[in-house]
């Protein structure tokens, strides 16, 4: 019956089919409730390509459903929601996500997993959060106000791509992906974690996503240690059990994070990793450029 619906359904009324879909489920019956899910679903794969326009404020509606709607086949249901939306346009949806507040909460941790749990998108996931950090570095010394909430939006996206990065990659189903992707991503989450050493959590983005209180997630957490933990999940990808366990005893991570003992980290990291025979061409012409760097940690 839906799929039949589909055809006839107008793209214009998406939004509002989608808000009283997810704002009745939690009064429905078991089974209305499941249909109700089964329906937006097939609505959004048959339709999806009329509501490329309605993309972004159909996922408003998902994240603001996201807190209440907690049972388990439930909230499926929004989770393949976004994802069906990222096959669609997955630009916007990854562009919505990094605009949640820092550090992400456990509904968003479980959409990039989603993604990163999807062979068809996991790479082209990878790639775009690559090219946003890329891109909010070069973007970042052309900032001319020195105000502060200049200085945390500039610093607010490279992070989160950087945390997306981390969900992705635990959730990827095979090596592959990364493996590939290495001598792209070691050079970029190196350089974020220079970036962030001695930094504090940015100050969260004004967002109408969200209509539950986080006014002091930015005092929470340390930038440097989260983009540490994603090289290190991006390497252990790449490499083995044997490597994860030489970066641990040579206290990698605590010399990476110390702006007294980075440089020795950083040192420890690249000898570890040319034993493990990681450290590709394609990855010194990335370092290169940072010989004439102005930052003294590059």
């Amino acid at each position: 019956m839906a799929r039949v619906v589909s055809e006839y359904f107008p793209s214009e009324q998406a939004t509002d089919f989608i808000k009283a879909t997810l704002g009745g489920m939690l009064s429905a019956s078991p089974t209305c409730a499941t249909a109700a899910g089964l329906w937006m679903k097939i609505i959004l794969k048959e339709c999806g390509d009329a509501m490329l326009d309605k993309v972004p404020d159909i996922l408003v509606i998902i994240y603001s459903h996201m807190p209440t709607i907690q049972e388990g086949s439930l909230k499926q249901f929004l989770v393949e929601a976004v994802s069906i939306l990222a096959h669609r346009d997955l630009e916007t949806v990854i562009s919505s996500l990094l605009g949640e507040p820092l550090p992400i909460d456990s509904d968003i941790t479980e959409l990039w997993r989603s993604l990163g749990g999807d062979p068809l998108l996991a790479t082209q996931v990878l790639k775009i959060l690559i090219d946003k950090i890329k891109t909010s570095t070069r973007q970042e010394g052309r900032i001319t106000s020195e105000t502060e909430i200049d200085r945390d939006w500039a610093a607010a996206e490279p992070l989160s791509a950087t945390c997306a990065i981390f969900e992705v990659v635990s959730a990827l189903q095979s090596s592959k992906a990364v493996q590939e992707l290495l001598p792209e991503l070691f050079p970029v989450l190196l350089q974020q974690i220079s970036r962030t050493l001695g930094q504090e959590m940015p100050l969260p983005r004004i967002s109408s996503q969200r209509e539950f209180q986080k006014d002091l997630q930015h005092t929470e957490g340390d930038p440097c240690r989260l983009s540490i933990q994603a090289l290190e999940a991006v390497l252990f990808r790449a490499g083995n059990e044997r490597l994860g366990r030489a970066l641990r005893e040579q206290r990698t991570q605590s010399l990476l994070e110390n702006p007294k003992t980075h440089h020795e980290g950083v040192c420890l990291l690249v000898s570890v990793l040319l034993r493990a025979e990681l450290i590709t061409p394609e990855i010194l012409q990335s370092l290169l450029p940072w010989v004439n760097s102005p930052t003294e940690n590059l």
